[in-house]
């Protein structure tokens, strides 16, 4: 695939930049996992939040046909697609995943 090594080392410097953020609660750690022989890549919330375990998927991307693929991601704006676009990964490359493909045509990203 012609872009994959490129949308590799960008999905990984943006989970990276977001795996530095901390939580306003709890003592909470933002560990990232990469994939790379899959193109899988997960930014999760691991920690305690006073007596709660915390252990949440807030970043879930994939890498399939040379498109980024969001599977999941919830962390606060701005998103992880915008951020992929500010890095050089254009619109037309990500796909928004967690949509329903008919609702997928209304977003300014690929349908699939």
């Amino acid at each position: 695939m012609e872009h994959e090594p490129e949308y590799r080392s960008i999905i990984k410097e943006v989970l990276n930049t977001r795996a530095k953020e901390s939580f306003a609660h709890g003592q909470i750690d933002l560990v990232v996992s990469f994939d790379d022989e899959h193109g899988r890549y997960l930014l999760l919330a691991v920690g305690w939040n006073g007596i709660r375990r915390v252990h949440t998927v807030l970043a879930h991307v994939d890498l399939i046909d040379d498109k980024v693929w969001l599977e999941t991601y919830s962390t606060a704006p701005p998103g992880i697609a915008e951020a992929l676009v500010a890095a050089g990964v254009p619109h037309t490359q990500i796909v928004l995943a967690f949509h329903h493909s008919n609702i997928r045509p209304n977003t300014a990203f690929a349908v699939a």
